[in-house]
């Protein structure tokens, strides 16, 4: 049977399948649990297409987040957003590990997401972040922070990106293209790309950032900077302070049935 992306593995022999119906506010979502002897798959979506897997393995302080995606099918009312729910689900994840796995304390994984800007380029969520917060956007909302055998790859990155600054405007705007008043002034009087892109996102909102830098962010990267998708995080799991109920979950017909309730306050900002 061909599998399409985010399709739910076929069940081998020697795991056991556990789904539970997590209620999350306004929005209900599908965990799937593969369980081995040696280790737990959790993809947490709707019933046809999950938007998470995360693995960890019995009794091992480090999971590996595998893949976040999205889709819109992320949910059992098929009204899944992208961005906001994006970061709930994460949260999510971190609160039913932090409850069901203690043992588990941080996720490793590679950032390779983007954003779909509303131009419909889509972004390096990582960079277009880092640019105005000196954070990548794992780093800015989950406190993820480089494994120690990225750091050194890192501080090259960095120092390429660094040097990149001190190259003449007239030179650097045939990258750059930003409509903005007295943007060569700006560039001139600005120490650092933070406080240049900084000051240009305080003027705008996410959206038309977005939309400002996304026609040239991939030739900026190629030249001045990196993907930064070759760098593993480490992602800490804790209490997220999130409140949800898990009940079992019947796919067709019958009636949910509570199964444990988590009451805990939740921030869905």
């Amino acid at each position: 049977m061909v599998k399409f992306p985010g399709d739910y593995p076929e069940k081998r022999d020697y795991e056991t399948v556990i789904q539970s119906k997590i209620d999350l506010g306004e929005t209900s979502l599908l965990l799937v649990k593969y369980i081995s002897s040696k280790s737990v798959n959790i993809f947490i979506g709707g019933p046809e297409k999950w938007c998470v897997h995360c693995e960890i393995m019995n009794g091992k302080s480090m999971g590996y987040l595998v893949k976040i995606r999205y889709d819109i099918l992320c949910s059992l009312k098929h009204n899944f957003a992208k961005g906001k729910d994006t970061k709930q689900i994460i949260s999510l994840l971190l609160q039913y590990l932090n409850d069901n796995y203690p043992f588990v304390t941080e996720l490793n994984f590679n950032d390779l997401s983007t954003k779909k800007c509303d131009n419909k380029y889509d972004v390096n969520l990582a960079v277009m972040t880092y640019l105005y917060s000196d954070k990548t956007w794992y780093e800015k909302n989950f406190d993820a922070y480089l494994a120690p055998y990225s750091i050194s790859t890192m501080n090259h990155y960095i120092d390429t990106y660094n040097k990149a600054k001190l190259i003449p405007w007239d030179d650097m705007k045939d990258t750059i293209s930003i409509n903005y008043t007295d943007i060569e002034d700006l560039y001139n009087k600005s120490e650092t790309w933070q406080k240049f892109f900084k000051t240009i996102y305080d003027r705008l909102d996410i959206a038309d950032f977005c939309n400002e830098i996304s026609p040239w962010l991939d030739s900026f990267i190629l030249k001045y900077f990196n993907n930064l998708q070759g760098l593993n995080y480490l992602m800490p799991v804790k209490n997220k302070n999130i409140k949800y109920k898990e009940l079992e979950y019947i796919k067709k017909g019958g009636r949910y049935t509570r199964k444990n309730t988590r009451k805990l306050n939740i921030d869905y900002k």
